[in-house]
């Protein structure tokens, strides 16, 4: 799925038949939210009726947007369309979504601009305060960095650090032996990225950061350690130097592996495993190089997701 905002407005484009190809009229989604009329705005998506299908939305500074589902927005006559005040007047840097208590679905989370967290924890989709939803900061928020969602629980990303909380929407590592915290691919760059998917097939999802060389590294084995190549994974896409959103998530069924789109293209590297030398050669292996809802540019957004019927 890419979020375009360019001189035709601000469009989704999901791709629902999961090939990674733009079939217009044939299944493939295009849709606006609000009408395309949200400005400042950040993509997020999330299963939030819990069916095992990825709904799509956005988020403003103090509201959510979510669609049913369906790939159209029109509340009102589709009551899976909703929007709802969540910690309002807090700013907005980050959004996403866990399933915070466990209950089977999907339910969101924001970082205001002074790095607190705000988690929707009993999942009513609204702001209750605390303790019925938490808010907490990682670190103090005396960190800068990129933050992410990793198996329901709250992270971030420095140049050389991870954090993550336990899943009890605070921080303090010295009591709570749940939080954790290590080393990464240490002194590599700055961090511009971080995406999750399950890049080893067993079942629990792993992280890759990318750093501002382009150079993608991947936790292969799931431990949370940087153990090098072969047994993690260290590549660019197309040699870098590609601008739009990288994206992660298990294509066509595969292992999770790592993609970017640029322009009207995606590009993928299947499982995650087909460069851990630092090459990228299309056509070997799982490597794909797609059309996707060509000349639209100014993608805003990116992600990968189940878009088609649960």
């Amino acid at each position: 799925m890419k979020l375009t905002d360019d001189a035709d407005g601000q469009f989704f484009f999901a791709d629902t038949t999961n090939d990674l190809l733009w079939d217009a009229g044939d299944g493939d989604a295009k849709f606006r939210i609000q009408g395309g009329a949200l400005t400042g705005v950040k993509f997020v998506q999330g299963d939030l009726s819990g069916n095992g299908q990825t709904q799509l939305g956005l988020a403003d500074t103090n509201k959510f947007y979510f669609e049913s589902g369906n790939f159209s927005w029109t509340p009102g006559t589709d009551a899976g369309d909703i929007d709802f005040f969540f910690a309002p007047n807090v700013g907005l840097t980050t959004v996403g979504t866990g399933d915070w208590n466990i209950g089977g679905r999907d339910c969101v989370m924001k970082v205001g601009t002074d790095d607190f967290i705000f988690v929707d924890a009993n999942c009513n989709d609204g702001w209750d305060g605390q303790p019925s939803d938490g808010k907490f900061r990682i670190q103090g928020g005396n960190e800068t960095g990129i933050y992410f969602v990793i198996d329901d629980k709250i992270g971030l990303f420095t140049a050389t650090k991870y954090y993550i909380e336990s899943g009890n929407f605070s921080w303090n590592p010295a009591t709570d032996t749940g939080d954790i915290d290590g080393f990464f691919a240490p002194n590599v760059g700055a961090v511009v990225g971080v995406v999750v998917a399950d890049f080893n097939g067993d079942g629990v999802e792993d992280f890759a950061k990318i750093v501002d060389d382009d150079f993608i590294y991947v936790d292969l084995n799931g431990n949370l350690l940087w153990d090098g190549q072969p047994t993690d994974g260290k590549f660019k896409i197309e040699g870098g130097g590609l601008t739009g959103p990288y994206l992660a998530g298990s294509f066509q069924g595969q292992d999770g592996g790592v993609g970017q789109f640029d322009g009207s293209k995606i590009y993928v590297d299947g499982n995650g495993t087909n460069a851990p030398d630092g090459a990228w050669t299309p056509g070997a292996g799982s490597e794909t190089v797609e059309f996707f809802a060509p000349n639209t540019g100014g993608i805003q957004g990116a992600g990968a997701g189940s878009y088609g019927a649960p």
